[in-house]
């Protein structure tokens, strides 16, 4: 992994988190001065004292001045066997390393934090208070040093340790600025779910301890996570509420004013609107200007301007600023780097332009890698694990409070229990019944539809024939007594198809497609089987509207399908016969009660779409539960 690229894309990150792990409280750093080279105190616990706070004082000012209070802090610290202060002085060095990307002397410093906090433990002299603050503030900046690193899951971890001790003594600011830079981790992996999720956990923390920086930052990356979402006019809404918080404290918050506005710039270069952007990019320049500052966003911002514009030249220099000052957004630094590429390409120089392509890809590559994301996320699993499993211990050591009301509740269950199992054994009786009574109530209705097959169907074919015998038409009645036993035939195998209990209802309707002159059909869905009943049912009812299709529609063409999906089957038989009347015919006639009756029973539905001389379509619709067989 090209260890630069990663640097430039997690630097965002880590500038936060040197707000949250810094214990930077403003120390008057020019008394301090004088009373160091004036009137230095005898006592070395005041010297160490001072010490520390000119190393945090200088931090993000002056590295030089900065470290070398460290280095003379951390001679004192080791002969006065101060491990609180000592930790606190190689955490210094550690954090002016890992921001000069010296990350082997980095690590050396958080080691020698690392174990001078073990000698804080070891020593008892500390309380549990003073050793967690002392390890919540290594472990963030051991999370800021794997995140520059490139190691996200490894950052997370030292994230969630750090986590876990703010919640236990409810230091809610640097729970809230914890959150802040789990967040940041994620947007910088594109994961706007995550991210969009632990800004509102630091925002609704910092509300609470009414610490507007904070929570200002963690609304200001809700703004970035909805303009990444195109969501625009919620990003404008956010981002306004900062800028007006921004506004009303330029004193103190003057370089987040820029920063601020270079957010507002990005969502209005997203929504396409330069002039806006162009508008927003000259109040940024003025407010820098005004602080002697620079920002690597806006040199970037402008850059991107200029090439709109079509100025290459222009664009090129804003932007290799931007590369020279580094730069605190991982989307500004792929950003960047396609730009210039685009900006070499356009001035003839394509080495050049496959170079910084190259540096853009290895960027999108390093943070879209399919192992890098799934560690992450099972970092992410064991800490929510961990917490559950926090969440089980404390419910674990309430339930021994619980034992003796228990005891009585299991007395009163065991008696409740007898009185149910005496109902229940009643109820199944009733539901045997119940059962018996449903069955013969099925059995009758298909035995009175039977008897209506027999009756309209064979029954006439027989009645016309003896009339044909008396008449003593021999042909006529041969020809009828033949379409008896092909009745007669349909008649058994309408009762129980042997295919449909051997093969199923798809085959059956296919077997008995081909059986009718004109027909054809159709299947959609999976090849799962219906329970039986309903099965027979389909068929029963495909077999009655065919028939109907022959014998009064006088079709030559007819269309079975049948559609099957978790919710419903779906038979439709349609025709080009000569079609009805169907407010007048939809219940009489035509042998459509019988469906109705058949259907009755299984909530289904039918609907008749027909006219005269039009043809007639049929759609008959069963609900299905959840007892579709394989």
């Amino acid at each position: 992994m090209n260890i630069r690229a990663v640097t430039i894309v997690v630097l965002s990150c880590v500038s936060l988190a040197t707000r949250a792990y810094s214990d930077n409280h403003g120390h008057n750093i020019d008394s301090l001065e004088t009373i160091i080279r004036t009137d230095p105190p005898r006592d070395k616990a005041d010297l160490i004292k001072i010490y520390r706070n000119l190393a945090w004082g200088y931090l993000e000012t002056d590295e030089k001045a900065s470290t070398k209070y460290a280095n003379l802090g951390i001679r004192l610290a080791h002969e006065q066997k101060a491990y609180a202060a000592l930790a606190d002085f190689y955490r210094i060095k550690g954090m002016h390393h890992l921001a000069n990307a010296r990350y082997e002397e980095a690590e050396k410093a958080l080691l020698k934090t690392e174990e001078a906090t073990k000698l804080m433990r070891k020593s008892g002299k500390y309380d549990a208070a003073d050793i967690d603050n002392a390890e919540s503030a290594l472990f963030g900046t051991m999370g800021n040093f794997y995140n520059t690193l490139g190691n996200g899951a490894k950052a997370l971890q030292y994230y969630h340790k750090a986590l876990k001790i703010f919640k236990a003594h409810e230091w809610r600011e640097s729970e809230s600025l914890c959150y802040g830079n789990i967040a940041e981790l994620y947007y910088c992996l594109g994961n706007l779910s995550h991210a969009n999720e632990y800004y509102i956990k630091g925002d609704s923390i910092a509300a609470i301890t009414n610490t507007p920086q904070i929570r200002y930052f963690c609304i200001k990356g809700q703004a970035k996570v909805a303009m990444q979402r195109g969501d625009y006019n919620r990003a404008w809404q956010i981002i306004e509420r900062v800028w007006e918080y921004l506004d009303s404290h330029s004193e103190e918050e003057g370089f987040q004013q820029v920063k601020c506005l270079t957010v507002m710039t990005d969502i209005a270069f997203a929504e396409g609107n330069y002039r806006k952007a162009e508008k927003l990019i000259n109040k940024s320049i003025a407010l820098g200007d005004s602080l002697h500052r620079s920002d690597a966003n806006l040199y970037c911002q402008i850059a991107k301007l200029k090439a709109h514009n079509g100025d290459w030249n222009g664009a090129k220099e804003y932007a290799l600023k931007a590369l020279d000052i580094d730069i605190d957004s991982p989307d500004v630094a792929k950003g960047t780097f396609a730009l210039l590429a685009d900006i070499y390409s356009h001035l003839n120089q394509p080495d050049q332009a496959r170079e910084y392509q190259k540096k853009a890809d290895s960027i999108q590559t390093a943070w879209s890698n399919y192992a890098y994301q799934t560690s992450l996320a099972e970092q992410e699993t064991i800490f929510n694990t961990a917490e559950k499993n926090s969440l089980i211990s404390r419910l674990a050591a309430q339930r021994m409070y619980l034992l003796w009301g228990i005891g009585i509740v299991v007395v009163l269950l065991l008696v409740l229990g007898i009185v149910m199992l005496l109902i229940k054994q009643n109820h199944k009786r009733q539901k045997a019944l119940l059962a018996a009574k449903v069955a013969l109530e099925a059995e009758s209705k298909e035995r009175s539809l039977l008897a209506k097959d027999l009756h309209d169907g064979l029954g006439g074919m027989l009645s016309l024939l003896k009339l044909k015998l008396q008449n003593n038409e021999k042909e006529e009645a041969i020809r009828l007594l033949d379409d008896s036993v092909v009745e007669m035939c349909r008649l058994a195998h309408h009762l129980m198809p042997k295919e449909l209990q051997k093969n199923g209802l798809i085959t059956s309707l296919q077997d008995f497609a081909i059986s009718v002159p004109g027909a054809q059909f159709n299947y959609f869905g999976d090849n799962r089987r219906l329970p039986r009943d309903l099965e027979l049912i389909i068929y029963r009812c495909a077999y009655e509207l065919v028939n109907n299709a022959i014998k009064h529609a006088v079709a030559d063409r007819i269309y079975i399908q049948l559609m099957v999906d978790s919710e419903q089957a779906i038979l439709i038989v349609s025709d080009n016969g000569q079609g009805m009347n169907v407010s007048e015919q939809a219940t009489t006639g035509m042998g459509l009660q019988n469906i109705l009756d058949r259907i009755a029973e299984y909530d289904g539905r039918m609907d008749i779409i027909s006219s005269p001389a039009n043809g007639t379509e049929i759609n008959v619709t069963l609900p299905l539960k959840d007892d579709i067989q394989d």
